[in-house]
C-alpha cells in the first residue's frame, strides 16, 4: 500500500516516493527526532507471509546494521506499524550505477575506483558472515563521496568457514536462513550459476555478481543476456561472456583476468571472498616501483629529462584516451543509441547520446542520429531560473534527467511522452506530462504557501472537448487526488447531511422535484445512517481512509464541494486537466483499471498533463454539467474498460454505484456561464450521416485538381552519412503561385534502382517544428531499410513553411488541406519524373495528421497504388465538406491498411476508426484494420513495420534485395 506525503511510520514523516522495486517501495522521509533525511523502505506483504519470515528479517537486519563501512548504506532502524514492515536507511544523494550506465561504459580509472569500493563493502559484509545475493548496478549508488552498496533485502547470514578450511571451502548456510529448495533468489541477469539452480550460496556468489557488474562498467553491456528470464538463466549455466578486451581493447590483461576469474562457473575456481578480490583489484592498479640500487642521475640532467618525459607521456596518454573514446563512440555507442531508439527507449538513447555529443559533435553521421533522438523544446517560467528535468512517462521510478534552467531555448530532449519537473526555491514544484512538441511555452510559478492545500494549478484559455461547444476557461485549481473517505467523513461528522446550506441544487428524480427530507431519506449507507452507499454505521470500511470515497450521488458530491468551499469541475475543466483529448494513452497503463476495487489515491503512477493523479480509472468522477436529466460521470473506474477514460458517460444524478466518486475544483474568478450549461453532443454519430451525392462530390474533387507544369527539380545537396541510405535534399515547383516544395528523398543502399517509392506525410508536430531535420527518420526508417525510397516533402504549413501561430478557422483549414492535396500530386509528379523510381509502384504512408487526411488523397489521386494510415480516422470535430474525409472515403480506390490503437484519444476506436473502415468501398484483401493494444501511435515500431511491409509486399510486390 502506497504511503501518502505527510503520513508517518513511527517517528519518520513520509515526504515523497523515491522508487519501487521487487523488494518494496522506498520513500524519502524525515526523522522527526533527529531532524535528518532518511530513506524508508516498506517491504511488500508477499515477503512476510511465511510465519517465521519476520523473525528472520529482524535477526538479519540486526546483523546488517552492524555493517559500519564508508561504502555501505547504513541501516538505522527496523519497524512495524499497522501491518507495515519497514527499514530505515541512510539517505544518499547521487545516481545509481544502473542510471550511470545508461550513458555508456565508465572510464577505466573511474570504473576501477568504484569497483574497489564495492569490493571492500562486500568484504565487510563477508567478514560479518553476510552474503548480499543481489549485487547489481541498481544496488550501487554513485555518491559525491564514492560508491555505496545498497539493498541487503535479499542478504543471508551464513556461518564463517571452519578454522583451517581451504579457500574453496564454502561457508554453510544456517538452517533458518536457507532458501527453500529449488527457489531462486536474485535478479536473473546478475545471478550466479548456483543461484540459477537453487543451490546453497556463499561469498563466492557475490564474487560472481561482482564480475558481472565490473564487466558492465567496463564495456557498457551485460555479460549475460537473454530475451527472457529462462534464456538468461540458460546462458548463465551454459555460456561464457565475450572477453572484455574484444569489446574494449585498451583494457589490460590483469583486469581481464580478474573479471574472468570472478565469472568462473565453478565457485571453487573464483576468488574465495571479496577480501581476495579487493586485494587483486588494488594490486592490478598499483604503480610499478623502481628497483633498489639503481644509479642516480645528476639533478641537472634528471629534472629536465623527467619533465620532458612527463609531458610526452601526458600528451600521448591524452591522445590515446581521446582516440579510444572516439572508437567507443563510433563502434559501441552509436549502434546502441540507434538500437535503443528503435526499441522505443527514447530517454536511454538520449542519455547515451549525451555522452557521445562532446566526442562527435559536428560529425555528420552522429549529428543525424542526434536529431533522431533529440528534439528541441523551449520553456519560460515566471519567475525565471527554475530547474527543468524530465524522465520517461513509461518509467516513473527512473532518475530525473536535467534539461536546464528557464528560460529554455531550443533545448534538446528525447522524443515521446515525458514526465517533467519544474522546481525553483520558494515556489511550489510543478509536475507535468507532455511530449516535447506540446509542452506549454510558459508557466507561472506559485509561491510556497499560496496554493490551496492539495490542489494543482491548471492554466485556462479557450477550450473545447471534441465538437462540444467551446468555453473560455480562466486559470483554476483542481484537487490533485480524488476526495478520500477521510475527507468525506469530516462532512458527515459535522452534520453535512442535515444542513440544507450545502445542498444548493433542486433534487429531481424522474421529473419530480423532491423535498430536502425526501432526498435525505434515500442518501443512506448500508446500515441506514447518513453517508455513502459503500459505508456502514456512518463510517468507511476499515483501512480505507485514504481510498477515494465512492457510492455517492451527484448531489452528495456537490454538497461536499460546497462544504469544502469549492465546486465540482465542469465538463470542460475536467477534460482540460485530464488530457483525454491529447496523445496520452500511456495514462491508462499506469492507472487503476484492475477490476479489483479502488486503490489508495495517488498509489498509481497515472499522472495527467497538469499533475493530477487518478483521473483515469480508480473511481468515476462527477462533473457539474448536465446531459438532459443526467449528469456527466467521467474518467472510468476500476471496473470499467479503459476507453471510458475518454468516452464520457452520463448517469442519473441519484446514482450511488460503488464506482462513483469525485474531485473538486476551485475557480478564483468563478466559472464562465458557457461552461456550466448542458453538454449535448460530444462525438458525431456517423451512423446517421450520409456522404454527399456524386455530383456534389465531383464539385469537391474539382477543387483538388491543379494544372500540371514543369517540375523544375533542383538538387540542393546530397548527404551520405547513413549506412542504410543516401539523402538527396531537393526542391521542385509547386502547383501554383511560384512556390517551391522542399523535400528530402531517401534512397536505399541495400538495392539497385529502379526503386519502389513511398510518399510520406508527417504528424501534426510538423506544424510546430522549425525544420524537417527535427522530425527525424524513426517513423519511416524501416521503409528505406526494406529497400524502398521515401520522399518526405515539407508541405505547406509545416517545418520551414510554417504558418503564423493562431488565427484561422474552418475555411483556412479547408484551403490548407486542398493545398496539401495538390502538393501530394506535385510530389508524385516529381517521383514519376525520375528514371530511378518505378512510376507504377508508389505508395503513401501517413502518420496521425497524415493518416487523417489520407482518405482524401485516396479518392483524388489514382497514381497511389497502396496506402498505409497509422493513427488515423474520421474527425470527431466539424470539418468543411470540401476537405472532410467522410465524403472522400467512400470514393477511395486504393488498397488501404489502417493501423490504430485501442485507446486512441484523437481518433477513438468506436467513434472514429471503425466508421472510417466501414466507409471504405474496398473488398476483403484490399482493406485491413490492424488494432494494437495502445494509444494514438504504436508503442513498438516493429509492429508497424511488420504490418506495413507485408501490405506493401502484397500490393506493390516484394523488393528484390538480391539485386545489390
Amino acid at each position: 500500500m502506497a504511503l501518502l506525503p505527510g503520513s508517518r511510520l513511527g517517528r519518520y514523516e513520509i515526504l515523497s516516493l523515491a522508487g519501487t522495486g521487487g523488494m518494496g517501495e522506498v520513500y524519502r522521509a524525515r526523522d522527526t527526532r533527529l531532524d535528518r533525511l532518511v530513506a524508508v523502505k516498506v517491504l511488500p506483504e508477499r515477503l512476510l507471509q511465511d510465519p517465521g519470515r519476520r523473525q528472520r528479517l529482524e535477526r538479519e537486519a540486526r546483523a546488517i546494521s552492524a555493517l559500519s563501512h564508508p561504502h555501505i548504506c547504513t541501516l538505522h532502524d527496523v519497524g512495524h506499524q499497522d501491518g507495515i514492515d519497514y527499514l530505515v536507511m541512510e539517505h544518499l544523494e547521487g545516481e545509481t550505477l544502473a542510471a550511470r550506465l545508461q550513458r555508456g561504459p565508465l572510464p577505466l580509472d573511474e570504473a576501477l575506483r568504484h569497483a574497489a569500493a564495492v569490493a571492500r563493502a562486500l568484504d565487510a559484509a563477508h567478514r560479518h558472515g553476510i552474503v548480499h545475493r543481489d549485487l547489481k548496478p541498481g544496488n550501487v549508488m554513485i555518491t559525491p563521496v564514492g560508491a555505496k552498496l545498497l539493498d541487503f533485502g535479499l542478504a543471508k547470514v551464513v556461518q564463517e568457514p571452519a578454522s583451517g578450511a581451504g579457500v574453496s571451502a564454502a561457508p554453510t548456510v544456517r538452517p533458518d536462513s536457507q532458501t527453500a529448495t529449488d527457489v531462486m533468489v536474485g535478479t536473473p541477469a546478475y545471478m550466479s550459476p548456483e543461484q540459477a539452480t537453487g543451490s546453497p550460496v556463499d561469498p563466492r556468489t557475490d564474487v560472481y555478481a561482482f564480475g558481472l557488474v565490473l564487466y558492465e562498467m567496463l564495456t557498457g553491456r551485460r555479460a549475460v543476456a537473454g530475451q527472457s528470464h529462462a534464456e538468461t538463466l540458460a546462458a548463465i549455466l551454459r555460456d561464457d561472456p565475450a572477453p572484455i578486451r574484444s569489446v574494449r581493447p585498451e583494457i589490460g590483461t590483469e583486469i581481464q583476468e580478474i573479471v574472468s576469474r570472478c565469472l568462473r562457473k565453478d565457485p571453487a575456481e573464483r576468488y574465495p571472498d571479496a577480501a581476495a578480490l579487493a586485494a587483486a583489484l588494488e594490486a592490478s592498479s598499483a604503480p610499478a616501483t623502481a628497483g633498489a640500487g639503481r644509479r642516480r642521475l645528476r639533478p641537472l640532467i634528471l629534472v629536465p629529462a623527467l619533465l620532458a618525459l612527463a609531458g610526452a607521456v601526458a600528451l600521448s596518454g591524452w591522445m590515446w584516451r581521446l582516440m579510444a573514446r572516439e572508437r567507443w563512440a563510433r563502434r559501441t555507442a552509436m549502434p546502441e543509441i540507434a538500437r535503443l531508439a528503435e526499441n522505443d527507449q527514447a530517454v536511454a538513447a538520449f542519455r547515451l547520446a549525451l555522452q557521445v555529443l562532446p566526442v562527435l559533435s559536428g560529425d555528420p553521421a552522429f549529428d543525424k542520429l542526434w536529431r533522431d533522438v533529440a528534439v528541441p523544446v523551449s520553456l519560460a517560467t515566471e519567475p525565471a531560473g527554475a530547474e527543468v528535468s524530465f524522465r520517461s512517462y513509461g518509467d516513473p521510478a527512473a532518475d530525473w534527467v536535467p534539461a536546464g534552467r528557464t528560460p529554455l531555448k531550443e533545448a534538446r530532449v528525447p522524443f515521446g511522452q515525458l514526465r517533467w519537473r519544474i522546481a525553483l526555491e520558494g515556489y511550489e514544484p510543478v509536475h507535468l506530462v507532455f511530449n516535447p512538441g506540446r509542452l506549454p511555452p510558459s508557466l507561472k510559478l506559485v509561491p510556497v504557501g499560496e496554493a490551496p492545500p492539495g490542489m494543482i494549478r491548471v492554466p485556462g484559455g479557450q477550450y473545447a472537448y471534441r465538437n462540444a461547444r467551446a468555453g473560455e476557461l480562466q486559470d483554476y485549481w483542481l484537487d490533485r487526488f480524488e476526495v478520500t473517505n477521510r475527507q468525506f467523513k469530516q462532512f458527515v461528522d459535522q452534520g453535512g447531511y442535515g444542513d440544507p446550506r450545502y445542498w444548493k441544487h433542486p433534487f429531481v428524480r424522474n421529473g419530480r422535484t423532491l423535498s430536502f427530507q425526501e432526498a435525505m431519506a434515500g442518501l443512506r449507507d448500508a446500515t441506514g445512517r447518513p453517508g455513502p452507499s459503500t459505508w456502514e454505521l456512518g463510517d468507511h470500511p476499515p483501512g480505507q481512509a485514504d481510498h477515494p470515497v465512492s457510492g455517492v450521488s451527484w448531489y452528495e458530491a456537490a454538497a461536499y464541494a460546497q462544504f469544502a468551499g469549492k465546486s465540482l469541475p465542469t465538463f470542460h475543466h475536467w477534460f482540460r486537466a485530464a488530457g483525454a483529448d491529447d496523445i496520452f494513452s500511456g495514462i491508462v497503463v499506469f492507472s487503476n483499471f484492475s477490476g479489483e476495487g479502488p486503490a489508495t489515491v495517488g498509489s498509481n503512477e497515472g499522472l495527467s498533463p497538469w499533475g493530477a493523479h487518478d483521473m483515469a480509472g480508480n473511481v468515476r468522477e462527477w462533473a457539474f454539467n448536465a446531459a438532459g436529466p443526467r449528469r456527466y460521470s467521467l474518467g472510468g473506474a476500476w471496473s470499467d474498460p479503459t476507453y471510458l477514460f475518454t468516452g464520457p458517460d452520463a448517469l442519473d444524478p441519484f446514482d450511488r454505484s460503488p464506482i462513483q466518486g469525485f474531485r473538486c475544483a476551485l475557480y478564483p474568478d468563478g466559472p464562465s456561464q458557457e461552461t456550466l450549461g448542458p453538454i449535448e453532443t460530444v462525438f458525431p454519430d456517423y451512423s446517421t450521416r450520409v456522404p454527399v451525392e456524386d455530383a456534389v462530390f465531383e464539385a469537391y474533387r474539382g477543387l483538388h485538381r491543379y494544372d500540371p507544369g514543369p517540375i523544375d527539380a533542383r538538387l540542393e545537396s546530397v548527404d551520405k552519412v547513413s549506412e542504410f541510405w543516401t539523402e538527396e535534399h531537393i526542391s521542385y515547383a509547386g502547383a501554383a503561385g511560384g512556390e517551391r516544395i522542399p523535400a528530402t528523398l531517401y534512397l536505399p543502399k541495400s538495392v539497385n534502382p529502379p526503386y519502389q517509392a513511398v510518399l510520406y506525410f508527417p504528424p501534426g508536430s510538423a506544424r510546430r517544428l522549425h525544420s524537417v531535420r527535427d522530425a527525424g527518420t524513426r517513423q519511416f526508417a524501416f521503409l528505406v531499410r526494406s529497400g524502398r525510397a521515401v520522399l518526405f516533402p515539407s508541405y505547406k504549413g509545416t517545418f520551414e513553411r510554417r504558418l503564423p501561430a493562431g488565427g484561422g478557422g474552418l475555411n483556412a483549414w479547408r484551403d490548407l488541406v486542398i493545398q496539401w492535396s495538390k502538393e501530394v500530386g506535385r510530389s508524385l509528379d516529381y517521383l514519376q519524373s525520375r528514371p530511378d523510381i518505378e512510376a507504377g509502384r508508389i505508395a503513401y504512408h501517413g502518420l496521425s495528421m497524415g493518416a487523417g487526411v489520407g482518405p482524401i488523397f485516396a479518392a483524388v489521386e489514382p497514381r497511389i497504388r497502396a496506402m498505409v494510415l497509422v493513427g488515423g480516422g474520421l474527425s470527431t470535430e466539424e470539418e468543411p465538406p470540401e476537405a472532410d474525409p467522410f465524403h472522400f472515403a467512400p470514393r477511395a480506390r486504393v488498397p488501404i491498411l489502417m493501423i490504430n490503437g485501442t485507446h486512441d484519444f484523437i481518433f477513438p476506436l468506436e467513434a472514429s476508426q471503425r466508421p472510417l473502415f466501414r466507409l471504405l468501398p474496398l473488398p476483403d484483401g484490399e482493406k485491413r484494420h490492424h488494432v494494437f493494444d495502445g494509444g494514438h501511435v504504436p508503442p513498438r515500431m516493429q509492429e508497424v513495420a511488420r504490418e506495413t511491409l507485408d501490405w506493401l509486399d502484397r500490393h506493390l510486390g516484394p523488393v528484390d534485395l538480391s539485386s545489390r
